[in-house]
């Protein structure tokens, strides 16, 4: 299997956020993906690191597909020196386009701990670059493949970064590959995929489904219920699984198995997988109690789809066990396009 990073994902490397009241040592670091490179590491998959964008003028089309074009050339444009933290946020919409544009990040940002950064839109592109790739992959060979995105997506929607987010990964993958059939959106990360829900809530050729920690209690806190079914064209084609702490392999397995029965429904020709193992008993900042033993049958029971799938990183803050949990989930995936061993 492809296996494809962004080189320079160590450029983007914010040092502490806001939580509960205290500036802490930020959880979306670079170790996360260095650590699971250096487990995959003489496995037999084919490690592809992505230098920089090749293919912009595709890619941004794409983008403005699922994201609003004022806030990618905001994104784009923005130029600062050091991390900017937001604090105000705008409710009303009535802020002026035309001041300083510093500003403008509570404008479009969600909370306090994701900040931008002198080469957040650099990495974040360069991921989309692997993104792109990945999906023409699948397209010409139907093969599946993984993107180890930094940085993460799945919280970033239309208009508005946040949860560590900037450009929805999953929901890129998902707009280039709709072109060729329904495409469905499966997200196993801790926390609700809010932002690919708000990208795909009213359209009916992407099914999205998240099986996740209950909002009432967990970041986002404001979208991942399971009232919450879709609009217009969209109705029905979005599902929600919220969770209580403490679920473990042998409750989450009949959880999955569910969703991936109502996914087979919509008879999908393609599969994006956001892959959070922030869903560990071990993650910092979760409280699931997944074992890394169970990554492989979660990997094996969505491989029974039977679909070319792009899986996507997305969360897991447990640097020393994010590794082992990643090859744990490859040891149970389909090994179909696998190459030589190495990494380029």
């Amino acid at each position: 299997m492809n296996i494809y990073y962004p080189r320079n994902h160590q450029l983007h490397h914010p040092q502490t956020e806001f939580f509960n009241g205290e500036m802490i040592p930020h959880s979306e670091v670079p170790s996360r993906l260095e650590n699971i490179l250096s487990a995959l590491e003489g496995s037999a998959h084919t490690l592809l690191a992505v230098d920089r964008v090749t293919d912009f003028a595709a890619i941004w089309h794409e983008l403005s597909q699922i994201h609003s074009p004022e806030y990618l050339v905001w994104l784009w444009n923005t130029q600062v020196l050091q991390a900017v933290y937001p604090s105000v946020f705008s409710a009303t919409g009535v802020l002026e386009k035309t001041w300083h544009q510093s500003i403008q990040w509570g404008r479009f940002v969600t909370d306090i701990f994701t900040p931008l950064l002198p080469h957040t839109w650099e990495v974040a592109t360069t991921t989309a670059q692997c993104i792109f790739m990945a999906t023409n992959e699948c397209l010409q060979n139907r093969t599946s493949s993984l993107v180890l995105a930094r940085p993460p997506g799945h919280h970033a929607g239309r208009s508005r970064a946040g949860g560590y987010c900037y450009l929805n990964n999953a929901a890129f993958a998902a707009q280039i590959l709709s072109k060729s059939g329904r495409v469905a959106i499966l997200d196993v990360d801790f926390h609700h995929g809010n932002g690919t829900q708000d990208i795909f809530y009213d359209r009916d050729d992407v099914v999205t489904c998240s099986i996740h920690a209950d909002p009432r209690r967990k970041f986002p806190y404001f979208a991942g219920y399971e009232a919450e079914l879709g609009v217009g064209n969209g109705v029905g084609y979005n599902r929600n699984f919220p969770l209580a702490a403490g679920i473990t392999d042998t409750q989450y397995q009949p959880l999955l198995e569910e969703a991936l029965a109502w996914i087979a429904q919509f008879e999908p020709k393609f599969l994006i997988v956001s892959l959070g193992l922030d869903t560990h008993e071990s993650d910092p900042i979760a409280d699931f109690a997944l074992t890394t033993g169970y990554y492989q049958t979660m990997a094996k029971t969505i491989s029974g789809l039977g679909l070319p799938q792009i899986t996507v990183l997305e969360g897991g803050y447990s640097t020393t066990s994010i590794g082992e949990n990643m090859v744990s989930f490859l040891g149970g995936a389909r090994s179909i396009g696998a190459k030589k061993p190495g990494r380029r």
